[in-house]
């Protein structure tokens, strides 16, 4: 009962905030968090899978390199605790 709650509020989760802030098929999404954290897995990993689309996790998050990561990765959306950040860049 337990892990059906848990992935009930991931489909939630990642379901309503890619509503809210625009999240199509087609962005690329940095996640700069860990994914033992409640939001690097939760909203991340569920952007991904409930709304398809690529997401881009770097083995040890860089503050020096994340604008390097993001163009790069030509990431559109960017994740953090406080927010997230779509880029119209096309």
């Amino acid at each position: 009962m337990e892990v059906a709650c848990f992935l009930s509020r991931v489909f939630t989760t990642g379901t309503s905030l890619g509503t809210i802030f625009g999240v199509r098929p087609d962005d690329v999404v940095y996640v700069s968090l860990p994914l033992y954290h409640t939001s690097g897995f939760a909203i991340g990993i569920a952007l991904m899978l409930f709304r398809g689309c690529t997401v881009v996790i770097r083995k040890k998050f860089s503050a020096s390199n994340f604008w390097d990561d993001c163009v790069h990765y030509k990431c559109t959306v960017s994740l953090d605790i406080l927010s997230s950040h779509h880029s119209e860049s096309n």
